[in-house]
């Protein structure tokens, strides 16, 4: 029993000094702002319109409207390994079209990120797409998204700034009509890190036997 305790402590002690020395990377934002999520909502009947500008820093951030033929929800995110956004609309009669967009966004290592992106809408004409675009050089990083739903893995380099552009446009004609966005973007675990947790849980293994 203390040969498997002592070989179960080194092994969680091998785990924990291998992650302490391996930095994580993170997404990391300028001084002035994260991401800007501006949701235009104009209602035809009644005439009301609303322009919703959302700023969020390692936090969230959320935007509601209510008119009398339509009403959403908008919303912004972010944090060290994770961004994104969402927008909820349902109504008749209504236009809804806007965007979320990156000042300045880098990457403290060269790492994958997995881009993630779900478009819901009773309106088959319903436009949302993403660019994610290198800000210094203008050269696109990922094209805009096509389809209703999907992921890709893509590459960001250390040292880069990027930009992020997400534009949605849709027309909500009957009553009861709506549109659903969600797009989010997250930090790919290093295949390391996922090694070296491994380590603890070979030694729960050996413990139980």
């Amino acid at each position: 029993m203390k040969t498997m305790n002592k070989a179960l402590l080194a092994g969680m002690s091998l785990a924990t000094t291998a992650t302490a020395s391996i930095a994580s990377p993170v997404f990391q934002y300028n001084d002035t702002g994260f991401i800007i999520n501006v949701v235009s909502i104009q209602d035809h009947g009644s005439g009301e319109s609303a322009l919703h500008d959302l700023f969020s820093f390692d936090g969230n951030a959320t935007a509601d409207v209510d008119f009398a033929n339509v009403s959403g929800t908008s919303i912004v995110y972010a944090s060290d390994t994770s961004f994104g956004g969402s927008v909820s609309v349902t109504g008749s009669n209504a236009t809804v079209y806007g965007s979320i967009f990156t000042e300045s966004m880098m990457v403290s290592e060269t790492t994958d990120v997995l881009f993630e992106w779900d478009k819901v809408s009773t309106n088959a004409e319903f436009l949302g797409g993403m660019t994610i675009f290198d800000i210094a050089t203008g050269v696109d990083v990922f094209q805009p998204t096509t389809g209703t739903s999907g992921s890709v893995i893509f590459t960001l380099d250390a040292g880069t700034e990027y930009g992020m552009i997400w534009n949605m446009n849709v027309y909500l004609q009957n009553p009861g009509e709506y549109a659903d966005l969600f797009v989010n973007i997250s930090i790919v675990p290093a295949p390391s890190t996922a090694a070296l947790l491994g380590l603890g849980a070979l030694g729960l293994t050996r413990r139980r036997r």
